[in-house]
This record gives C-alpha cells, sequence and structure tokens, in this order.
C-alpha cells in the first residue's frame, strides 16, 4: 500500500506539471490529456501549503487556467493549509475575472481561513474596490470580524482607502464598530492621520468621543500623533477637548508629552485646561519641562499655565527641568516667576536634584537666581551672617518644645536670632507652627562652616556693586554692570571722583542724601537715605532733584523740664497708583508689559526710551509672557528685572527702576 501511495505521487507531481502548464497555457486539449491520464490532478495539492492547482491559478490571476480547471470540476472551496480558499488568494491579489469565475461557480463568499478574515477582508486590507463591491453584491458580510474583532471597515480605515470605505458605508457598516481593544474605525483611521477617511466616517455619523479599551479617543491618538490637520476635523466635531484616559490624562498631556507645538497651541485655542491634572497630578507643563520642549513650555506659560504647579509628591516644572538638565527650559520657568527654592515631598530643590544629577549648568543658573545651596530653609542661608545662622542652629538642635512655656521660650529665641531677612519664614509660619516647621526640616541641614552660608548667599547674586558709594557708585553705574568686577578691584587705585555741586546740608538736616543699593536691606540703609526714592539717578542729574524740603525733619527735642514724649513721625503715605497695584495679579500680558514699559520711560530720554521701551515689550509679552502675577509671585525680583531688559539688563540704573517698581507691585498686590 505504501509502495502504491508513493507511485501515485510521483506520478501526480509529474502529471500535475504537465497539467498545470496546459492550463496556464490555456490548453485545453493537453488539460483533457492529463485528466484522462489521471483524474485526481485537478486537486491535487503540493507543498508545505498544500495548495490546488486552483490556489495557484487563483493567486496568480490567469483567467484561461482558472476556467479551464472549474470546467474540470476542480474543488471551488478547496483549503490550503492555513484554511484559505481559491476565493481569498484571488479578492486579496484583486484578479477581480477569477473572482467573478470563483463566484459565478458558487464558491463560499464568507468562507474563513485560520484568522478569521473573509475574502472581504482581504479585498479591503489591499485597497481593491471592486473586487469589494463584487463580494458585497454577492452578499458577503459587510461586518465579519476577524480574529481581533476587525471588521473590514476597521482594515479599510486604517490603511486609508477612502473610496474602499465609501463602498462600505454604502452597504450599510457599522460604522462605530469595536474591535477586541474597542477601538472604532474613527480611532484606526485618526491614528495613522487619514484625514479624508476620518472626515468621511464623521459624516457618516461616527462617535467623535469613542473610548477604546485605554479610555482613548480619537482626539488623544490625534494629538498624541501630532496629526494637526485631524485634530482640525476633530474639534470641528465638537471633540471634547478635555477627555481624560484611564491614567486622567488629556489630549494636550499627549501633545505635549510628544512636543507637537502647533497641535497643543490649537488645543488651547480650543479652551483646553492647561491645567489639567493626570494620574499623577502632573499638569502639561510639567511633561513639557520634564522633555525639555522650550518652545512648549513657552506656549504653555503664555497661556497662564501654573508655573509652580505641584504633582504627587511635590515636584514642581522646575523640579523636573532640573533633573533631566534642561537649562534653557529652567531658565525660561524661573523668568516666569517659578519657586527657585521650591521643596518637594522630600524636602529637595531644584539645585539639590540638579546636583545630584550632575547637571553643572543647570547648578549655575540656579545660583544666578539666588537658590540656596546649603539649607532647606532658605532663610537660613539667607540669614546674612553666620554668627546668625549658628545663633539658630543652637535653638533648634535641642528636641521639639513640648510645653507652652517652652514653645515661647524658643520662639523668643527665634525671633532674638532672626534679623530682617529672616521675615520669609514668620510670614509664610504665622503661628508659633513654625517652630515645629524649622525643627523637623533640622535634622536634614548641613552644617556651614563659619561664614559659609553668607558667602553662598552673596555668590547667588545680588547687587554687583554693593562696595561702591556716592559718587563712586554713580560713575560705575554709567559704566555698566558688564565692568562692575574691574571697577571694585580698581577701587583702591582709583582718584575720588569730585562730588556734583550741591547745596550743603542745613542744620535741619536738608541737604542731598545719595540713593541707595537699589537691592541692599533696609538695616544697611541710614534713615534719612531709606525714605529717599529708590529710582536711579540719570547721568549728570544734580543731587539737588532730592531737595531738602522732600526729607523728613527730624523729630523736635523737647525744652529743659518738659515731660511731653517725642511725636512719632508719620506713616510714609501710600504712591498714588496703590490701588492700581492693588489690582496687579490680574494684569494680562499686555498690561504688565504696559506697566513696565511706562516704568522704564522715566530712566532715559528718547531716542533711547523708545529702544528700551521696545526691548521691554518684546521681552516681557512676546519672550517671556509676564504676567501681573508673575510679578507678584516672582522669589528673585532682581532676576526677573534683568530678564525684562535684555540686552539693556547690564545697566544698573534701569535695573534698579524695574526692580522698584516690581518691589512695589509685591508690596500693595492683593
Amino acid at each position: 500500500m505504501a509502495s502504491g501511495q508513493a507511485r501515485t505521487e510521483e506520478v501526480s507531481e509529474e502529471v500535475g506539471y504537465a497539467f498545470l502548464t496546459a492550463a496556464v497555457a490555456g490548453n485545453e486539449t493537453a488539460i483533457a490529456a492529463a485528466v484522462d491520464s489521471e483524474p485526481s490532478v485537478v486537486n491535487s495539492g503540493g507543498g508545505s501549503l498544500r495548495w490546488t492547482q486552483l490556489h495557484t491559478a487563483a493567486r496568480n490571476g490567469p483567467k484561461e487556467a482558472a476556467a479551464a480547471l472549474l470546467r474540470a470540476h476542480a474543488a471551488v472551496d478547496a483549503q490550503d493549509s492555513s484554511g484559505s480558499t481559491p476565493l481569498h488568494l484571488a479578492a486579496g491579489n484583486g484578479h477581480k475575472e477569477v473572482v467573478d469565475m470563483l463566484l459565478r461557480a458558487h464558491a463560499t463568499v464568507d468562507a474563513q481561513y485560520s484568522d478569521a478574515s473573509t475574502p472581504l477582508h482581504l479585498a479591503v486590507d489591499k485597497g481593491h474596490k471592486e473586487v469589494a463591491d463584487m463580494l458585497l453584491r454577492a452578499h458577503a458580510t459587510v461586518d465579519a470580524r476577524d480574529s481581533d474583532a476587525w471588521t473590514p471597515l476597521h482594515l479599510a480605515a486604517d490603511n486609508g482607502h477612502k473610496e474602499v470605505v465609501d463602498v462600505l458605508l454604502r452597504a450599510h457598516a457599522t460604522v462605530d464598530a469595536q474591535d477586541s481593544d474597542a477601538s472604532t474605525p474613527l480611532h484606526l483611521a485618526v491614528n495613522k492621520g487619514h484625514k479624508e477617511v476620518a472626515d468621511m466616517l464623521l459624516r457618516a455619523h461616527a462617535a467623535v468621543d469613542a473610548r477604546d479599551s485605554d479610555a482613548w479617543t480619537p482626539l488623544h491618538l490625534a494629538a498624541g500623533n501630532g496629526h494637526k490637520e485631524v485634530v482640525v476635523v476633530l474639534l470641528h466635531a465638537h471633540a471634547m477637548v478635555d477627555a481624560q484616559d484611564s491614567d486622567a490624562s488629556t489630549p494636550l498631556h499627549l501633545a505635549v508629552d510628544k512636543g507637537h507645538k502647533k497641535v497643543a497651541d490649537m488645543l488651547l485655542r480650543a479652551h483646553a485646561a492647561v491645567d489639567a491634572r493626570d494620574s499623577d497630578a502632573w499638569t502639561p507643563l510639567h511633561l513639557a519641562a520634564d522633555n525639555g520642549h522650550k518652545e512648549v513650555v513657552d506656549m504653555l506659560l503664555r497661556a497662564h499655565a501654573s508655573v509652580n504647579a505641584r504633582d504627587s509628591d511635590g515636584l514642581t516644572p522646575l523640579h523636573l527641568a532640573a533633573y533631566k538638565g534642561h537649562k534653557e527650559v529652567a531658565d525660561v520657568l524661573l523668568c516666569a516667576g517659578a519657586m527657585v527654592d521650591a521643596l518637594d515631598d522630600d524636602n529637595r530643590t531644584a539645585l539639590r536634584v540638579a546636583a545630584k544629577s550632575k547637571h553643572l549648568d543647570v547648578v549655575r543658573l540656579l545660583l544666578e537666581w539666588r537658590a540656596v545651596p546649603h539649607a532647606i530653609r532658605p532663610s537660613l542661608a539667607l540669614a546674612g551672617k553666620s554668627t546668625t545662622y549658628k545663633r539658630l542652629r543652637d535653638v533648634f538642635d535641642d528636641t521639639v518644645p513640648k510645653t507652652e512655656q517652652q514653645l515661647k521660650s524658643a520662639r523668643a529665641a527665634w525671633l532674638a536670632a532672626a534679623d530682617a531677612t529672616n521675615t520669609d519664614v514668620v510670614a509664610t509660619h504665622p503661628t508659633d507652627q513654625a517652630l515645629v516647621a524649622l525643627q523637623a526640616a533640622n535634622n536634614n541641614f548641613v552644617a556651614a562652616p563659619d561664614g559659609q552660608a553668607n558667602e553662598a548667599a552673596s555668590h547667588a547674586g545680588g547687587d554687583p556693586l554693593e562696595d561702591f558709594t556716592g559718587p563712586t557708585r554713580e560713575a560705575a553705574i554709567e559704566h555698566g554692570g558688564d565692568k562692575a568686577d574691574k571697577l571694585r578691584n580698581r577701587t583702591a587705585s582709583r582718584r575720588p571722583i569730585p562730588p556734583a555741586t550741591d547745596p550743603q546740608p542745613s542744620a535741619g538736616g536738608g541737604g542731598c542724601a545719595t540713593p541707595p543699593p537699589p537691592f541692599a536691606s533696609p538695616s544697611s540703609v541710614p534713615t534719612a537715605t531709606a525714605t529717599a526714592s529708590h529710582a536711579p539717578l540719570s547721568a549728570g542729574a544734580a543731587c539737588s532733584a532730592v531737595t531738602p524740603a522732600t526729607l523728613s525733619a527730624p523729630p523736635t527735642v523737647p525744652a529743659a523740664g518738659a515731660t511731653a514724649a517725642l511725636r512719632p513721625q508719620a506713616a510714609a503715605p501710600r504712591p498714588p497708583n496703590a490701588d492700581v497695584f492693588a489690582g496687579a495679579r490680574d494684569w494680562t500680558i499686555t498690561e504688565t508689559a504696559d506697566w513696565l514699559v511706562e516704568c522704564v520711560a522715566r530712566v532715559y530720554d528718547a531716542p533711547r526710551r523708545a529702544e528700551l521701551q521696545a526691548i521691554v515689550r518684546a521681552t516681557a509679552a512676546a519672550k517671556h509672557s509676564v504676567t501681573g502675577e508673575s510679578l507678584v509671585s516672582s522669589p528673585n525680583v532682581h532676576k526677573i528685572a534683568v530678564c525684562l531688559l535684555g540686552d539693556w539688563g547690564g545697566r544698573l540704573g534701569v535695573v534698579a527702576s524695574v526692580t522698584s517698581f516690581i518691589e512695589k507691585v509685591q508690596l500693595y498686590a492683593v
């Protein structure tokens, strides 16, 4: 039996080759001879696929061979090793004449092979519109499902075959059919950026906000892949702009994460929530900062994104930019008012994160913004004196006060140690809980050697001309801040500049007061000087601009034997624009720029005034998108003033004017 079977296969192979050659050539005489020699040759199969002669003819497409085989009674629904019929092969390869022959021979139109695909699936997948139409007219199931639950419409949409999509929709395909991942044809079209197909599906009433298994809408996919034209189509169809996926991410999150600036801008113009939070409480600004997308960061800040937003771990966008070493992004955030010493839930500042990640350029940037290098609480390192720093450590080296009396005693010691630069902690913790907060942080302090805290704070920033006073300072201002170091080194050998010819001080304390350094603390400024205007003197300006009449007169001393107490001086009056400053938090970008332009107008005469005003407007509005809220919340007034002045940031006169203006905004803003 075995030998007989071997002989049959050998004969079949020889006869089969002759038969196929005759079939391809359309030689009916040769075909008839082969069939007479061995009738089984018609349905013989060979090779690993077990294709019959009809499979081969259907795949390669010679209609004559297929016709001859069908006349010889070839099995029209024979299946190969994967379950494919000749109709699968003819449809997938677009041989419409062979498809027509097979259908006329009553081939099974919805035959399925191993992955449950039908001939219609294969025709649609390859974009064979006419073959698909023939199969549908032969009553193929328009919504047949393969093993992934894809319908033919899923395939057509995924491949962008708009003409085939039209054929299927006319045949009443289910427009919102969901596959095994709950994706609709619209999801697939949008994911690949097929704008016209997406538009066709939406016109056929596809659900614009359909959700897949990850709760992604089509807008999530379009935004995440940067398909801006598809985003426009979806927004015009009223897609939900703030839809959240399973991680609570919005389309804006996905666009920003991939750096798709134009798509993000479209979403913001469609009123997407700029501070939307995902499941980790990340805003889009967190993602942009983390990925170093500087232009996207700038755009989000223009849209009033919260620059100091904290995630579930207390991390701000500045922390993330510092951790990844994105210096330019960090600079943009700082110029927009990011808190340089903000702490996360593990008491880490951006400086600590950058240093641990060895991003030295970011470390330098943060120090320029006066980041505190040696303490968790800024006021300890900014105490101004190493002695104050050590006294503060002595106060909090013991255990946390437990009784009310211990708490009062510790607070008294704290107030005795603190100076003017510590008022930020007192203001932040107006109750005795300030002690508890500082004590809790004490275990993480690193003791700084004598003078190190003060040195660090000094190196981190400040007035580069703080060593100069009087006429020498005015001369230094004229040279500009970029030459401050050279001037400081030459102070000892420099010939003194003659003072301006000012009226001599009168016995009543009048005369000319030297303007204080613009960033000096109140404790370092004489009383009479502290009441003078901080506006810088322009080149050659006479000191008589501050007349004796404008200075406060000394208190009247009572006559001998008098018991009347000295009258305290009246409090300084509020400036006339204090009420305007009260609403500074609500200033728009344009309004803030207008105020800054007006501020610098007092420093220089035209045409330099016009040049400076143009720079300030471009820097404040176009580059950094500064708002009133940015000015109010800025932790470093001097640095933001320098940023706003661009190339003029080295001229201390105008820097002092802008700094004074921002200080007033912060003082009177509600």
